[in-house]
């Protein structure tokens, strides 16, 4: 049995016009009222997509509002405009992708879709970034914050590194930039002390000897004058001829070799020692403190030439892998 429809149940076409804000929102893809009019129960679907076009636009605008905030010292307001005219222009460029694609069918398809996919892709990026650095930015700061205070840890340890407390030059590439010049240096004393210190122990080696064998020929005359026997000795008692001339070869020896003028000059190298040595602990001290100064305040420049956290912080940081930033 064919059932037929009369004219009077038939819907009206073209249907009347639409006339709300969903309107505008059509028009942003492309749409043509008087075409959709034939096909009334499409607006929803164009309607949405109108307001997807619209969205992109209102998020490139956020997106490009929060990456000059961090870039630019100006006041937000001023931001506004510019970030307003980045969403005009998305959405005319967004709109105009959706509108070109109208009317092909077939093998046209992929012509027309795959370049235009391309360009979306693109363009999805350099909207979502600003905003994923914004959506995650407590943890990207705390990266940042964490990385820097790491990077002085090491700054400050090649510093100490580059610049011992002896005052001790490092002459290595790595320091050639990093070292410090710090008054009242205890190299100069260090030296001084080691040279002293050396003259002394020389010294004393040739004084103990001179010791030893005067100490040989002072027992030879005094066994002599004990009348002693033994090899080199007479066995006679008393200031014989024997006795007087070993007596005499050992004063003479204490005279010639200059005994007495050396052992002088021993005893003053020790006070000189121990002069040099309290001096070297005194100006290392100080020089510690100075150095320490000095390695402080290059630390603290190089805090301030750091400055606020910027976008290109926030990226390397959303980059890493210790990062809690999906990126």
């Amino acid at each position: 049995m064919l059932l037929t429809m009369s004219t009077d149940q038939l819907p009206y076409r073209p249907a009347p016009p639409s006339t709300g804000p969903a309107r505008w929102l059509r028009a942003l893809a492309g749409i043509r009222e008087d075409v959709l009019d034939w096909v009334p129960e499409d607006r929803p679907r164009y309607t949405r997509l109108g307001a997807i076009i619209l969205n992109t636009g209102l998020l490139a605008g956020l997106s490009l509002f929060t990456a000059l905030d961090k870039v630019v010292p100006v006041f937000w307001l001023l931001l506004v405009p510019i970030a307003l005219v980045w969403a005009f222009v998305v959405v005319s460029f967004d709109g105009w992708l959706i509108a070109s694609t109208h009317g092909a069918v077939k093998a046209a398809r992929l012509a027309v879709f795959v370049p235009r996919l391309v360009i979306s892709v693109l363009m999805g990026a350099v909207i979502a970034e600003p905003l994923l650095l914004w959506v995650f930015q407590p943890a990207i700061h705390a990266e940042v914050l964490s990385y820097r205070q790491d990077e002085l840890a090491r700054y400050e340890s090649r510093l100490k590194f580059c610049n011992p407390d002896t005052g001790e030059p490092v002459n290595t590439a790595e320091c050639r930039d990093l070292r410090l010049r710090a008054a009242d240096s205890p190299r100069t004393k260090q030296v001084e002390l080691t040279a002293v210190t050396a003259q002394r122990d020389r010294l004393r080696g040739q004084v103990d000897q001179m010791n030893q064998r005067m100490t040989e020929m002072n027992d030879l005359a005094r066994a002599e004058c004990n009348g002693h026997s033994g090899i080199g000795l007479s066995g006679q008692v008393g200031e014989g001829p024997d006795c007087k001339r070993d007596r005499l070869e050992a004063d003479r020896y204490r005279s010639d070799s200059q005994l007495d003028a050396r052992q002088a000059d021993l005893t003053a190298l020790d006070r000189r020692v121990v002069e040099l040595t309290a001096e070297v602990q005194q100006t290392s001290q100080k020089y510690e403190e100075t150095l320490d100064t000095a390695i402080a305040k290059q630390v603290a420049t190089r805090t301030g030439s750091q400055g606020p956290v910027g976008l290109l912080d926030e990226d390397a940081a959303c980059s890493s892998r210790s990062t809690a930033c999906p990126c």
